[in-house]
C-alpha cells in the first residue's frame, strides 16, 4: 500500500449560515470560481498531483455556472479524466483518494458538500469516480448542520463520532459472534426436522453484514444528531472557531501521540463560504492572512 508521507487534518463544519472549512496544511482549500461560492478540499500530500490539475482547471477560465454543487462537482470531474493515472492510486488509502466540494449552486440557498472518492480505470488509466459516486449533503433537504472531515481525527473520535475506531471494531466483532452463535443455535435445533429448508433459506435473506452493524451503529447516531442540533445554531464566527479549534487539538493530541517531537503545527486555512458574502479566506499562509 502507498502511503504519504504525512497525513493532514482539514474539517469541514457548516449549518444554514455557511460554511467555515479549516486545515493544518498549505495548499489544502482552493477556491474554484471568482464569481461563485464554491470550493475544493484535497490532501495536499496525496502522490495525486492534485494542485497541478486544479492549476490547470482554473487556467481555463471561469466554470460554467451551475444550478446546484453536484453540476460543479462533475464538471471537474469531466476535467481530471482527461489526465493519465497511475494503476498503483488504487492502493492509496481512502483520505488521498478523497475530493470534498463546497459552496452553492445558483439554485441552493443553503450550502451542500460533495464528498467523492477516486479510482483509477486499470484498462483506460484514467481517474474516474467510485463506486459510491457523488454524495451530496444538501441543507435544504438532508440536514440542518453537519461536518465532512479528511486526514486521521481518530484522537478526536469520541467527540466527533460517538466512539472511536477501536471501540467500534470491538463491538462490531462481538456482535458478529452473538449473531453468529444464535444463527448456529437456530440451526441446530431444526436440523433433521420437517422445518430445516424453511430455516435455513429464512436465515440466508439476513446475512450477518446486513444484521449486525444495527446495533453498533445506534449509539454514535445519537452522538451525530446531538452534534448537528448544537452546530445548526453557530453563528459564522463560531463555525470558524469550532473549525480551528478542532484542527489546533488534533494537531496536538497528534503530536503528544508522535512523542512531542519536531515542531507542533497549527491551523494554516481558514475559508468561509456564505451566500452573501462568497468565498473569503480568515487564514492563508501563503498569502499573509
Amino acid at each position: 500500500e502507498i502511503k504519504p508521507k504525512k497525513m493532514n487534518s482539514f474539517i469541514a463544519i457548516y449549518n444554514q449560515s455557511g460554511i467555515a472549512c479549516a486545515s493544518d496544511t498549505d495548499n489544502t482549500i482552493y477556491r474554484l470560481s471568482k464569481e461563485e461560492p464554491v470550493a475544493i478540499a484535497i490532501c495536499p500530500y496525496s502522490p495525486i498531483p492534485w494542485e497541478c490539475i486544479i492549476t490547470q482547471y482554473l487556467r481555463k477560465g471561469e466554470p460554467e455556472h451551475h444550478k446546484t454543487l453536484e453540476e460543479y462537482a462533475r464538471d471537474f470531474e469531466t476535467f481530471f479524466q482527461q489526465f493519465h493515472a497511475d494503476k498503483a492510486w488504487n492502493k492509496l488509502g481512502i483520505n488521498e483518494l478523497n475530493l470534498i466540494f463546497l459552496g452553492y449552486g445558483q439554485d441552493e440557498i443553503y450550502p451542500s458538500v460533495c464528498d467523492i472518492q477516486i479510482e483509477v480505470d486499470e484498462e483506460t488509466e484514467k481517474m474516474k469516480l467510485g463506486e459510491i459516486g457523488i454524495k451530496q449533503i444538501n441543507l435544504s433537504r438532508d440536514e440542518n448542520a453537519g461536518y465532512n472531515w479528511n486526514g486521521n481525527f481518530e484522537r478526536l473520535a469520541s467527540i466527533l463520532f460517538g466512539a472511536t475506531k477501536q471501540v467500534k471494531d470491538f463491538a462490531t466483532e462481538k456482535q458478529f459472534d452473538l449473531f453468529h452463535a444464535y444463527k448456529q443455535r437456530v440451526i441446530e435445533k431444526f436440523k433433521g426436522t420437517q422445518y430445516e429448508e424453511y430455516v435455513n433459506k429464512c436465515l440466508s435473506k439476513y446475512p450477518e453484514e446486513i444484521a449486525v452493524p444495527k446495533p453498533v451503529t445506534k449509539a454514535t447516531t445519537k452522538a451525530f444528531e446531538r452534534a448537528y442540533e448544537g452546530i445548526s445554531t453557530f453563528s459564522i464566527e463560531e463555525l470558524v472557531s469550532t473549525a480551528e479549534t478542532l484542527v489546533n487539538a488534533n494537531v496536538r493530541l497528534l503530536h503528544l501521540k508522535e512523542g512531542g517531537k519536531g515542531l507542533l503545527g497549527h491551523t494554516r486555512e481558514i475559508a468561509v463560504l456564505t451566500r452573501a458574502e462568497g468565498f473569503t479566506w480568515i487564514k492563508h499562509s501563503l498569502f499573509a492572512i
